[in-house]
């Protein structure tokens, strides 16, 4: 019953972001990760996004990466990802990513602090050689601070915020992002979230604001 309950919270909650902007966002994604051992694990994670309200295909994404726990509160992670993205003129544009994490992550009784910076590298094509590509690599520094409570075994909260910073001659934060929703724990394995992220560009003449409901199933075992 909670698990529909959850569900059905995702799919009228575009209904809301309408009554704000008219241009809602939708996205579906799944995660599977594989643990290795007490240090390293394997994941593949792939989402699937819609917008004009969640009426037309907007991009697919495909990542595959390598975790690695350092400590009890530091960890590491290097992921590979290719991106299918539509353009404003109905164009479909490829997209290479590799990125790695550090991190740190520590629980104060119910709350779970999480802090990670990330370095990625973007190719706008299928050229690891950006000079067969149509256009130069883009390089970010994306620092995020998450913060987590734990309602009970089953429900969590979370609230987080990340500054998406655009290395090359830019040197500037290009997207702010912010983030909360909620986990549903359904087993030791298996886990739903439902989330609300606000993407919001700076640095720019006119900048735009994004809006987009996620729903995301992990399986890890």
């Amino acid at each position: 019953m909670k698990f529909y309950s959850l569900l059905i919270l995702f799919l009228f909650w575009p209904l809301l972001q309408f009554a704000q902007q008219q241009d809602a966002i939708g996205s579906f994604a799944f995660q599977i990760e594989k643990k290795l051992n007490q240090t390293f694990s394997v994941s593949y994670y792939t989402q699937v996004g819609f917008n004009e309200n969640i009426t037309e295909y907007g991009y697919s994404l495909y990542d595959l990466g390598i975790n690695i726990k350092l400590t009890d509160n530091f960890y590491a992670g290097y992921n590979y990802r290719i991106a299918n993205i539509k353009s404003n003129d109905n164009k479909y544009l490829d997209r290479q990513m590799m990125y790695g994490d550090l991190g740190w992550v520590k629980s104060f009784g119910k709350v779970n602090l999480n802090i990670r910076t990330r370095y990625l590298n973007k190719w706008y094509g299928w050229n690891f050689d950006e000079n067969n590509n149509y256009k130069d690599n883009a390089h970010y520094i994306r620092n995020k601070i998450q913060f987590k409570y734990a309602l009970n075994y089953n429900y969590s909260i979370y609230t987080s915020l990340e500054q998406i910073y655009r290395l090359d001659l830019r040197n500037e934060t290009e997207q702010f992002r912010y983030g909360g929703g909620i986990n549903y724990q359904i087993n030791t394995k298996n886990k739903l979230q439902l989330s609300y992220i606000v993407s919001s560009e700076q640095n720019r003449a006119k900048p735009d604001t994004n809006y987009t409901t996620g729903l995301t199933y992990y399986f890890k075992f």
